[in-house]
């Protein structure tokens, strides 16, 4: 399943999973099953001026030392706009979009996780239990990683309706304020 946080990501892997599957089925195969899940929000263009988005691959897109914010989709912009508040108080918080839920790029997330003293969240929209952030805690864990981690999604309720995805990710603890909050707890519960 890929994830897509704006038009050019979108762009790109839509191309990049129809050229897969051409390329497959050249060669006698059938071609893998590829689901994009892209939400009615109004998505940017980019998030990141010149963005490359390797098939795959999670994309760093903010450095920080404090904590690392990891998400995908619409939720991207909330962890950027959580990154920004933080830096306001003093924490530098990494960012990464994690668009590929099911194939965990511990390459590129097991750094940036460890640069940040094994602390993130995740950020699902969708049921922590078996999201993107269970996902990612059950890969480093098993790499032998030392984690530690939150994980903001739904929690067990059932799924709901609103005209902006906005105020679900209010009610349900996504948004910018709820992930500062979130990560503020978590960077200062390990120094104190």
């Amino acid at each position: 399943m890929v994830v897509l946080s704006c038009a050019d990501e979108a762009e790109a892997f839509m191309y990049q999973a129809i050229q897969r599957i051409a390329q497959q089925r050249s060669q006698g195969g059938h071609g893998e099953s590829v689901i994009f899940f892209l939400g009615r929000e109004n998505y940017p263009e980019s998030w990141v001026p010149g963005a490359r988005y390797v098939w795959g691959k999670a994309q760093v897109m903010r450095e920080g030392k404090d904590v690392t914010l990891i998400a995908n989709g619409a939720l991207v912009g909330n962890a950027l706009k959580a990154a920004d508040k933080l830096k306001e108080k003093g924490i530098h918080a990494a960012v990464i979009n994690n668009p590929f839920v099911n194939q965990v790029d511990l390459a590129t997330i097991a750094p940036v996780v460890q640069a940040s003293s094994g602390k993130f969240i995740t950020l699902d929209d969708h049921q922590i239990i078996g999201g993107s952030g269970a996902q990612v805690v059950h890969a480093l864990v098993q790499a032998g990683h030392s984690i530690r981690a939150k994980s903001l999604g739904i929690n067990g309720e059932f799924g709901q309706s609103a005209y902006l995805a906005d105020e679900l990710y209010e009610k349900h603890g996504l948004g910018a304020d709820a992930v500062v909050a979130a990560a503020e707890s978590l960077v200062k519960g390990l120094k104190g």
